[in-house]
Parts: C-alpha cells; sequence; structure tokens
C-alpha cells in the first residue's frame, strides 16, 4: 500500500530525531527550544511582576547571607592559621631549648669527664725563653676544663699555663667538636681587614706564594686568590679543595721552601711548642720571606678577663707586642711592622664590621709582619 506524503515526512522526521541530525539541525533544534522556553518565562514575569520584585529582594538578602557567612568562614580560616603558626613556633621554640639543654648537658658531662680523666703535664719554664723566673697572674680553666695557673714570664714577658694536656687528650677535645672559628661574618671581616694590610705592607711579588697554617675557613687566602695569589695551606679539622688546603697538622707539611709568605692567624697560642712551628714555618719560606701572624693581645684588660673567666681555654700562650716580637727573633723572625686592632660591629652583615688600630693596652689583637732572617737564634 502506497503512504501518503505526510506520513513519509513523519517517517523522516522521526527518523531525524532518532538517528541523529546533522550538527546544524541540532543547534536550530536546541535554539528554538530554549527561544520558546524564554518566551513562555518572559509571560509569566510579565504577568507576575510583584512576584519578581519579592523573589530578585529575597535573592539579595540571600546573597548578602552568603557573604556574611563566607566573611566569617575566611575570618575563622586566618585565625585557624594563625593558631597553627603559633603552635608551630611554640612547638619550634621548645624543641630548641630542649636541644639546648641537651647540648649543654652532654657538654657539661664531657667536660666533667674530661677535668676528671685527663693526663696533666707540669709547665714549669717558659715555653719561650726557657726562664724559670715567672709570677703568677691568676688562674684559669684549662683545655679540659680543669683549673690550671696562669703565669707570666719575667724575662720575656710571655704568659703561659702551669699545666698542659697530653696530646693524646688534645687530640680528643678538638675531636669532640671543639669551634676556633668565629662566626661566618667576623670570619669575612678579619679576612678583609687582613688582606688590605697586606696589600698596604707588601708588594705583590711579597705575596705571590702564600700558605697559611689553620686556614680555618679559608677566607683570607679566597682573597688573595682572587687578587692573583697561588695559595695553599693546612687546616687540621677539614680540607678545601679548590684552594689546595689539605687536612692535617702543621708537623705534616712537606716544606718546600718555595713561598714568599705564610700566615698563622690566631693559632700560635694554641701551640705548647711554638718554636717548633716556626721551625716548620721557616722551612716553607724563601729567604728573606715573611710571616704574618695574630693573636689576641694580653695587654688589654678586656681580653685578660676573657681569657680568665672562659669555661674551657684552649689557648696556652698569651702575648703582648713585645713577647711576640721576642719569641720571633729567638726564632729567627725581625718584626717589620707592629699593629694592633680591634673588631667592632655586630653581624650578620660583614660589611658592619670593621676592624680599627687602637693602642697597645685597649685593642683586643697583635698583628706583626715579620722577616725570615739568615738563621735563628739558638733557643
Amino acid at each position: 500500500m502506497r503512504r501518503r506524503p505526510e506520513d513519509n515526512k513523519d517517517s523522516d522526521q522521526d527518523r531525524d530525531d532518532g538517528m541523529g541530525m546533522s550538527g546544524l539541525a541540532q543547534m536550530e533544534l536546541l535554539l528554538a527550544r530554549s527561544t520558546h522556553r524564554l518566551s513562555e518565562l518572559i509571560m509569566k514575569v510579565e504577568s507576575r511582576p510583584g512576584e519578581l520584585t519579592e523573589g530578585i529582594a529575597a535573592l539579595r538578602d540571600l546573597a548578602r547571607e552568603h557573604a556574611e557567612a563566607l566573611a566569617t568562614l575566611q575570618q575563622e580560616t586566618a585565625k585557624a592559621a594563625a593558631e597553627r603558626a603559633e603552635l608551630r613556633e611554640a612547638v619550634r621554640q621548645v624543641h630548641a631549648m630542649t636541644s639546648r639543654r641537651t647540648r649543654d648537658l652532654r657538654t657539661y658531662i664531657s667536660r666533667k669527664f674530661r677535668a676528671m680523666h685527663y693526663t696533666p703535664i707540669q709547665v714549669e719554664e717558659c715555653p719561650n725563653c726557657a726562664s724559670i723566673d715567672r709570677h703568677r697572674i691568676g688562674l684559669l680553666n684549662n683545655i679540659v676544663g680543669a683549673p690550671a695557673e696562669l703565669f707570666q714570664c719575667d724575662d720575656c714577658a710571655l704568659g703561659y699555663v702551669s699545666i698542659l694536656v697530653h696530646p693524646d687528650d688534645l687530640a680528643r677535645y678538638y675531636a669532640d667538636g671543639y669551634d676556633i672559628v668565629p662566626s661566618k661574618e667576623f670570619a669575612n671581616a678579619r679576612a678583609v681587614s687582613q688582606r688590605n694590610l697586606l696589600f698596604e705592607l707588601l708588594e705583590p711579588q711579597q705575596r705571590s706564594r702564600v700558605f697559611e697554617i689553620g686556614a680555618g675557613t679559608g677566607a683570607l687566602l679566597r682573597l688573595l686568590s682572587e687578587e692573583g695569589a697561588e695559595v695553599a695551606g693546612v687546616e687540621p679539622r677539614w680540607a678545601i679543595e679548590d684552594l689546595d688546603v689539605v687536612q692535617g697538622e702543621a708537623e705534616d707539611i712537606a716544606a718546600s721552601g718555595d713561598y714568599n709568605l705564610v700566615v698563622l692567624s690566631h693559632l700560635i697560642e694554641h701551640i705548647p711548642r711554638p718554636h717548633e712551628l716556626l721551625a716548620v714555618v721557616r722551612q716553607l719560606l724563601r729567604p728573606g720571606g715573611h710571616l704574618f701572624l695574630e693573636v689576641p693581645n694580653f695587654e688589654s684588660a678586656d681580653i685578660k678577663a676573657h681569657e680568665q673567666s672562659r669555661p674551657e681555654n684552649a689557648h696556652v700562650l698569651f702575648f703582648t707586642a713585645a713577647a711576640l716580637e721576642n719569641m720571633l727573633h729567638r726564632s729567627g723572625f725581625q718584626a717589620v711592622t707592629t699593629k694592633w686592632s680591634t673588631p667592632s660591629g655586630k653581624p650578620p652583615k660583614a660589611e658592619n664590621i670593621v676592624y680599627t688600630d687602637g693602642s697597645t693596652d685597649s685593642a683586643y689583637h697583635v698583628r706583626i709582619l715579620a722577616r725570615m732572617l739568615d738563621k735563628p737564634l739558638a733557643v
């Protein structure tokens, strides 16, 4: 039976609806349906304007309530975050305090143990001139925290402790982590000051090859290297490969006699037999080479009080400028320049720390540049 055209049209429409129309046709259909729905809504709104106004007012009230709730939530969130931050800071402080007290307790126990179990070595004569004439200055705590008398030689003015410790005890003490390095800022500021003085006192060819015994952080060697000097050194606690600093002691050095400048910065006051160290320096230097030293100034009342108040004092020698010059002369060095300096300012910025020239009885440090003589005096 033949179907009517309109039946075919309905069948085609059904097929389009069921089988899927082209994308454009689908969009036209959706648009038509949306337009129809919008028209219905517009008619409803126009027929009931009062309800629309009430609805808008209700929506505004709801939006305001939501905004207030959101603000309250944000305030509570910020408050909770602040409380969490306070709690974390409190935990950090408790942890730091606990760690500090634990460390202090360990240090106290270790100090007491070392003070009770160490081999004392009595010092009967001056380590510089071997004189037995001396006078007592006071007491200090030696390197293991045990009391020791502090004497000053009547002949050469060197200060020294009456009791040394056995080398094995000394090695254990330094192995426990004794830190003889000042803060990084002070170390850098000291190095800058020392470099400036060396540049003032020496020609470039007199500081072209530099060796430092007890190089510490390597701050001075790094500055000199940046200015073109060939540098090397030795440090008992670590090596610094890029500066050719090896880990070891002065006696481990293979002396080459090829350096024109050797540096001993805040080192010789730790050495019980200083002339042995200065003999190593002579082996490192070329003829006519220079030695630069810096030590605490024992003529300063502040330094004297500090040395005698430390709970553990690793210093075994205490120098006035005259005593250091005397020691150098006995080992075959002639003091060329003697300076007194004091650091001022505070970290954390190194540029805030300035070393200024001071007087003999107030400056904290003595600095001496000495030239090596042909041969040392008999010691």
